[in-house]
């Protein structure tokens, strides 16, 4: 029962965050401010403020990861309705996911390094695990390391 609530709690605090920074966002249109990344950071700062753990967080968050999940493949319906408009574009979207995936793996790399995060840390950042779950399995592999180390 104390799991539901935390959850619940968490799912709560994520929706008051959210809204007014949604508004924010709405008044002043700086990029800066996108409700995404500000909602993001004031959690983080709540959650090392009030020493709460991510896993803690997570009952909460999992839920919310959970429905993103549908939300995200129901975008493909009116994206087939423009299928003509994408294959028009189709260099530029594909320019623009590979160097935003170059980008994002280098960014990562570069933050553990100069965080002195351990090897397979780094190398578990590189090829995103909820996106590329084969490369992440290779590695694992290749690496010789157990499944149980997968939240390092």
């Amino acid at each position: 029962m104390l799991t539901f609530i935390l959850g619940i709690g968490m799912i709560a605090l994520t929706l008051a965050i959210y809204i007014p920074a949604t508004r924010l966002y709405r008044r002043m249109r700086w990029p800066i401010l996108m409700p995404v990344l500000t909602t993001t950071a004031v959690i983080v700062l709540i959650l090392l403020i009030s020493d709460i753990k991510l896993d803690t967080y997570m009952l909460g968050g999992k839920w919310i990861q959970e429905l993103l999940g549908p939300a995200v493949v129901s975008l493909a319906f009116p994206l087939a309705k423009h299928l003509d408009v994408l294959k028009q574009n189709m260099i530029p979207i594909l320019g623009g996911t590979l160097g935003g995936s170059v980008v994002g793996m280098s960014t990562g790399a570069a933050i553990s390094l100069l965080l002195v995060i351990r090897k397979i840390s780094l190398l578990h950042y590189c090829p995103n695990p909820s996106l590329h779950p084969l490369p992440f399995n290779l590695l694992i592999r290749w690496e010789g390391i157990h499944r149980s180390l997968h939240y390092l």
